[in-house]
């Protein structure tokens, strides 16, 4: 029996002793993976990281590029016919990318919304709006002012006369038809209270019209610029106050050059009635905060992710989160946006 029971103990000793032996030669093996690691240089690694980083992206942008050349070839345009508020639908082209990251679960990392969010119609359709509206007004105004130039209305009147010719019309008729039209009282009175003080300061030595003066030429000229300065008082009243503040968003981009301009976010505040608004606070603030995501390591791509940044640091940014989270909801969707934001407040 004693022998036995020593058979017994000398195999579960062996055992033992097999298990201990592969566990020092494994704890072998990973010491040499660490030490092999470890002799490399710092240099090296980042090397190595960078290469894959690189190799993902490149996967991805493949990913993209082949999705686009599929849309063309199949006749498909990037955004989808219902893309309303209310709507899911994201478009084309996004829609195509979920699918894919479903399908390859490695490229969900690059394609989150803090990515992707300028394709969603949440967002595109307001920067075209918002975009197109400053650009058609400044452009329109620009126009209209250039045709009050009194060589402007020479070379109309030429072209005029030269249809008229040709059309066998007299401009001296037509111009006396235009002046017997009536034109309703009320339109006259509210007009003229509103032109005055803009005719007087917008007219002063840019033309010499003489209000006696019974030529065609002369009715015409009148005539013409009585319309133009209405329509350009319109656009004044309606687009002055708004058209100023649109343009002063682009302090708000981290791409701009103008980003953090304390100038801008003073229109943005005013505009807005911020009245308790600390102005030098606010200036020093902007360039604290400028010259702060100038230096971080990664860019923040929009607005809403740089106060995200700065949103832990409220009492630092007191006076420029109030003007400049302002100014992101007033200019992104009103609901899209205030679920970003909804944990700085």
């Amino acid at each position: 029996m004693c022998v036995q029971g020593r058979c017994k103990d000398n195999v579960r000793i062996t055992s033992d002793i097999r298990t201990l032996r592969l566990k020092t030669l494994l704890n072998i093996d990973s010491f040499k993976a660490i030490e092999t690691e470890a002799a490399e240089s710092v240099a090296s690694c980042l090397s190595k990281e960078r290469e894959k980083e690189i190799l993902e992206n490149r996967q991805y942008v493949k990913a993209l590029l082949k999705t686009t050349a599929l849309l063309g070839r199949q006749g498909l345009a990037f955004h989808g016919h219902d893309e309303g508020e209310s709507s899911a639908n994201q478009g084309n082209f996004v829609e195509t990318v979920h699918l894919l990251t479903e399908i390859n679960p490695d490229l969900m990392k690059n394609s989150r919304k803090a990515y992707g969010h300028y394709m969603s119609h949440e967002y595109q359709n307001d920067y075209i709006e918002v975009i197109g509206a400053c650009t058609l007004i400044s452009a329109t105004k620009n126009e209209l002012r250039k045709m009050r130039d009194d060589e402007y209305f020479r070379v109309l009147y030429g072209k005029s006369k030269e249809m008229a010719i040709n059309v066998g019309a007299d401009l001296s008729e037509t111009s006396a038809l235009s002046s017997a039209i009536p034109v309703k009282s009320k339109r006259v009175q509210k007009i003229s209270g509103r032109l005055r003080d803009y005719l007087t300061t917008t007219t002063i030595g840019k033309h010499n019209i003489d209000s006696e003066s019974t030529t065609t030429e002369d009715k015409m000229r009148r005539e013409f610029y009585e319309v133009l300065d209405r329509v350009l008082n319109e656009f004044e009243e309606r687009f002055s106050v708004q058209l100023p503040v649109l343009e002063a968003t682009r302090c708000l981009n981290p791409k701009s050059k103008d980003f953090m301009d304390s100038d801008l976010l003073l229109v943005i505040a005013t505009y807005f009635d911020q009245a308790g608004i600390d102005t030098m606070q606010l200036k020093c603030q902007a360039l604290i905060a400028r010259a702060f995501v100038s230096q971080l390591p990664q860019k923040p791509a929009n607005a809403l992710d740089v106060f995200e940044r700065l949103g832990g640091l409220k009492e630092a940014y007191s006076e420029l989160l109030k003007v400049a989270l302002t100014g992101v909801t007033f200019l992104f969707n009103k609901r899209h946006a205030e679920q970003r934001i909804a944990h700085q407040k």
